[in-house]
């Protein structure tokens, strides 16, 4: 009898031993579970939460110096001079060099027939514009003709650009008065006219 109930006592001891246990293990389980649980969420958390990239980039420098350019006076239009094949009979020599214009200092009024010739080095052109004098006529700064300002029906005519050694036999109609002859050729600070390729002529009735 003692023996049985010795027994019982021991068995019911090792079971609540064992329950004690069972409910340590579990507890222990839980909680190490919720803690990796807890840590896995963090560092998702971390993981996820990075600091925004910078993507502000400087802008490009696109402002281009504008570059220096000069810019010829306009020309005015006028009658172009054109070229005959052949001379008149009673045609004035006219002649271009470095840096005069050889021609007559008076003509008669009317048809006047030229033969003009660049016996000079450079490109040349003939110009004719009603005017008493070469000073008197409007300048740009580099000293050449400024056709755009010359008053209304003074530009009388121009030949082509004649290149060395070439001639332009040509017919202008000129009425009584003063007539001022000119190379107008210019580029930058250079004006074939402000060098001196000019002439003044008188017509005659």
């Amino acid at each position: 009898m003692l023996r049985r109930l010795s027994l019982s006592l021991l068995t019911l001891t090792l079971v609540g031993t064992l329950g004690a246990c069972g409910s340590s293990a579990k507890t222990s389980s839980a909680a190490t579970t919720a803690a990796v649980v807890t840590t896995a969420a963090s560092a998702t958390t971390a993981a996820t939460t990075a600091a925004p990239a910078a993507t502000t980039a400087a802008p490009a420098a696109t402002t281009a110096a504008p570059a220096a350019t000069t810019a010829a006076p306009p020309k005015a239009s006028g009658t172009a001079l054109a070229c005959a094949a052949a001379p008149a009979a009673d045609a004035t020599a006219v002649s271009l060099v470095e840096w005069s214009i050889k021609a007559p200092a008076t003509l008669k009024a009317g048809a006047v027939h030229l033969t003009v010739t660049n016996a000079g080095a450079n490109s040349h052109e003939f110009v004719v514009i009603k005017g008493d004098s070469f000073d008197a006529l409007p300048k740009a700064a580099n000293g050449s003709v400024d056709e755009s300002k010359l008053a209304a029906g003074a530009l009388v005519g121009r030949t082509e650009k004649l290149a060395a050694g070439k001639a332009c036999s040509t017919t202008v109609d000129l009425a009584p008065g003063k007539y001022v002859m000119v190379c107008n050729i210019s580029f930058g600070a250079i004006s074939h006219a402000a060098k001196g390729q000019v002439a003044v002529i008188e017509v005659t009735a």
